[in-house]
């Protein structure tokens, strides 16, 4: 299994989260050693603490990025999440 070490951590990876042991997808792209992990609550973990387990398509990044900057939270508005991967979205060309 490759480790973080290499790998800027990416929307559509899914990773092995270190101290709770849970695999998990994530949601945003690795920014400043952190990202978001997709489900609910809203979750910001470090790189450092995951493993990747499986890497995302260029595709596959950019369909879950658009999936989840189009998402919104429980009383309708954007999420700190939705509103990090919309930025991500436009950086990309996306």
């Amino acid at each position: 299994m490759p480790t973080h070490e290499g790998h800027t951590i990416r929307a559509g990876d899914a990773v092995k989260h270190g101290p709770t042991g849970q695999t998990w997808l994530v949601a945003t792209d690795e920014e400043r050693g952190e990202f978001m992990a997709a489900g609910w609550p809203e979750t910001l973990a470090y790189a450092k603490d995951c493993t990747l387990d499986t890497a995302a398509t260029d595709e596959e990044r950019l369909d879950l990025l658009r999936e989840v900057a189009a998402s919104r939270g429980d009383r309708g508005g954007c999420t700190y999440r939705s509103r990090t991967a919309a930025r991500q979205l436009e950086a990309s060309d996306g």
